[in-house]
């Protein structure tokens, strides 16, 4: 006999029943799904009795039998699908809606904790009376950083990026500490993305308050290894699949004071209104050659504020009425025939300019360079070298000023080549007045494990007069090992060893002018972290 739409709603209301015990522990995102599933099985088994209908006479005659059954059961159809749908109304809607012509809106963010050791590290620069240490320049640390953002996706290849960060040490939570504690929540990023300008796939824009990593961020880079590093600038470009041109327009220090009414206009300081610290940068990528990369740039530095000045990304500051021009050119590529890979990145970068304030030149280069080789491509067994140059002040020259390069990066799982403390884990060895070089290894034991290991040792360009009154030449020895452990898809935990065998001529407190006359203490650091990205 035919079935009829009674038997449909049986075998819901059995549905219904039989899921019920199990639905009441669900939480209402899975309860919400359990209704939709069940009112897609009511409308698929409604398909299939009208289908039946008419096969057989036997089938009717259940069919009615079981319509008896229910309504003596008070269950009718129309209350069961009613019910149905009011409950799963109940529970999309219980929550808070949020509306936006935003789609998608996306949350992402990174938990960065980082615990360590750290001892020695001015190696016995403050004596006291008896010949030890002024102070306890030994103990341990807990330092963090966390990010959250929220990118909404608006019509017209539009998109706007809004991300706050807390970095700091561990501390009581108090909110009367030092400034750069957890207890201040800031504006790391703010800014609006424009795609497909003018109508032109390759044309876009950036403004606002954003990282900038250009090349091998020798000069631009996002300090992502510790509190990352933004600019508030315009950044424009127009790329190709054979070649791109990048525009950057970044504010430092201003000059004008603050004004309650929000208007741009400056409130004269001694006749410096517009006196800002800016940058202006050109950075054209071609991409023509095979395996490689060719990097050209140009940058030009205004720090013309005479109420401050800027600050570098390595604490070094640039002094006021700095006028600095800066020609470069960076060649990476790899070849894949040699072993199983070889790889190559070299950077050269020439800055000239007057530092008025001084009434010195700025004059200075760098010369960077790294080569590696991979012997196999299972546990990415590689062996690399680096070397630095960057050259000190020598008469009325400067010497070398960085900007903003990234030291370390955070492990990077899909390239093994990756840069990680290009200039050693512990930051000592300035990128000015140096000559460095560095031997290395890493590799893969296992596909969520990487282990590394360096060696590094570092000079001064010029001699440099230290605290004892001499003329030395020399910086330091370091070695580093590394270990990265991927925990999940979105967690990696790290550990890192640093031992620095200073010289007489070592950097004090990462000072790349001061220096020290004791090589007797050699500095440690070791530090646990991990890191948790979404």
């Amino acid at each position: 006999m035919m079935m009829s739409r009674t038997f449909a709603c049986f075998l819901a209301l059995a549905l219904v029943l039989g899921f019920s015990g199990s639905a009441l522990s669900q939480d209402r995102d899975d309860l919400a799904r359990e209704v939709r599933r069940l009112n897609k099985k009511l409308n698929a088994i409604s398909t299939v009795q009208e289908r039946l209908v008419g096969e057989n006479e036997h089938l009717r005659k259940d069919n009615a039998e079981l319509r008896s059954l229910i309504n003596n059961e008070r269950v009718p159809v129309s209350e069961l699908e009613t019910s149905l749908n009011a409950l799963g109304d109940t529970i999309e809607n219980a929550g808070t809606v949020v509306e936006s012509t935003a789609n998608p809106i996306t949350l992402s963010g990174q938990f960065r904790f980082r615990a360590g050791f750290i001892s020695n590290r001015d190696f016995g620069a403050s004596p006291n009376s008896n010949g030890g240490d002024l102070g306890d320049d030994s103990g341990t640390f807990v330092d963090a950083r966390i990010n959250v953002a929220f990118d909404f996706a608006l019509a017209r290849n539009v998109t706007t990026h809004f991300e706050l960060i807390s970095s700091g040490l561990f501390e009581n939570g108090n909110t009367n500490q030092n400034t750069g504690t957890l207890a201040e929540v800031d504006l790391y990023q703010g800014y609006v993305h424009f795609d497909k300008l003018f109508g032109t796939d390759e044309i876009g824009l950036r403004a606002g308050r954003q990282e900038i990593a250009l090349g091998n961020e020798l000069f631009f880079g996002n300090n992502s290894f510790f509190g990352g590093e933004t600019f508030d600038a315009t950044l424009v470009w127009w790329a190709q699949k054979e070649w791109s041109l990048i525009f950057v327009w970044a504010k430092f220090d201003i000059a004008q004071a603050s004004n309650p009414s929000g208007q741009p206009y400056p409130t004269y300081l001694a006749g410096h209104g517009f006196d800002d610290d800016e940058a202006y940068a050109l950075y054209f990528t071609l991409n023509t050659i095979e395996n490689h990369v060719l990097d050209l740039y140009y940058f030009f530095l205004n720090i013309n504020n005479v109420a401050g000045a800027s600050t570098g990304t390595l604490g070094n500051g640039f002094p006021p009425d700095t006028f600095a021009h800066v020609l470069g050119i960076r060649l990476a590529g790899d070849h894949a025939s040699i072993a199983e890979g070889l790889d190559y990145n070299i950077e050269f970068a020439y800055e000239t300019g007057d530092i008025n304030s001084a009434a010195i030149d700025l004059e200075g280069f760098i010369v960077e360079a790294e080569l590696g080789v991979t012997f196999n491509a299972d546990t990415k067994f590689r062996v690399f070298g680096r070397f630095v140059y960057a050259n000190g002040a020598s008469g009325n020259n400067s010497g070398f000023v960085p900007l903003f390069p990234d030291r370390q990066e955070q492990v990077n799982w899909d390239d093994h080549t990756a840069s990680r403390a290009r200039w050693g884990l512990m930051n000592i060895i300035p990128l000015t007045n140096v000559i460095s070089g560095q031997i290395g290894f890493t590799f893969r034991p296992a596909e969520d494990w990487i282990f590394g290991m360096t060696v590094l040792g570092a000079w001064r360009d010029e001699d440099v007069i230290t605290t004892d009154g001499n003329s030395k030449g020399g910086i330091g020895w370091e070695i580093d090992a590394f270990a990265d452990y991927r925990y999940s898809t979105d967690t990696t935990i790290s550990l890192g060893l640093g031992v620095f065998l200073p010289t007489e001529g070592a950097p004090l407190e990462n000072s790349p002018i001061s220096a020290g006359n004791n090589e007797d203490e050699a500095a440690f650091l070791f530090y646990l972290q991990s890191l948790t990205t979404f």
